[in-house]
């Protein structure tokens, strides 16, 4: 715990998963930041769970994080960004408004959400929603855990299968022979084709 940041140990109540929480409202000042980055710098280091980065960062991370008043300059990005890919901390996926912060007259990207990776291995899916703003001029952030399974992986065509003797029989039989137009026939071909690819793989490669 510091003037910027409150570090703790959460239990998420209905599935009684554990994670630490850093909940952060850093300095106005770039130089008066410096303890901050330092500070999680060290935390990463010990760290071996779950591990969540939230709140006022008060600190732009892109050239592309605020729209009106001044242009980003380099010196404003350096810091956070060493402080954040030192410890491999990636951003949550986000609903809501890119920009979090207004005075009306600038609006900026300075309230984010940070996981490690280890936190990945304890929740499926979350995200953090970004709400309107109300009575503060930033916009509420909520983590949201929707209880969804995983996505599906993507199917990825891998070219050591074109090396198995089954590979030229499975390309042929399911090549579509009707006269439907190019489109339509590359769509059925990649349809049919995907299961017995999938199969091919569990039984050659599946020692890989």
């Amino acid at each position: 715990m510091s003037d910027q940041f409150i570090h703790s140990k959460v239990i998420q109540q209905h599935t009684h998963k554990q994670f630490f929480l850093t909940l952060v409202y850093a300095h106005n000042q770039a130089e008066a930041r410096q303890p901050l980055w330092e500070d999680l710098i060290n935390i990463a280091q010990n760290m071996d769970e779950a591990w969540c980065v939230l709140g006022d960062f008060n600190s732009v991370l892109g050239y592309g994080d605020r729209m009106g008043g001044t242009e980003v300059k380099d010196f404003e990005i350096k810091s956070f960004a060493n402080c954040t890919n030192l410890r491999n901390l990636q951003e949550m996926r986000y609903q809501g408004p890119c920009y979090t912060w207004t005075n009306k007259t600038a609006w900026t990207r300075i309230d984010r959400v940070f996981i490690n990776v280890m936190w990945y291995d304890q929740f499926d899916f979350s995200q953090v929603l970004y709400k309107p703003n109300a009575l503060s001029d930033h916009n509420p952030m909520v983590l949201d855990f929707p209880g969804c399974k995983r996505p599906p992986k993507l199917f990825q065509f891998y070219n050591m299968w074109t090396q198995t003797p089954e590979f030229h029989s499975i390309l042929t039989s399911t090549m579509p022979q009707s006269n439907a137009a190019p489109g339509r026939k590359l769509h059925k071909f990649l349809e049919r084709i995907k299961p017995p690819l999938i199969h091919l793989n569990r039984d050659t490669y599946a020692d890989l």
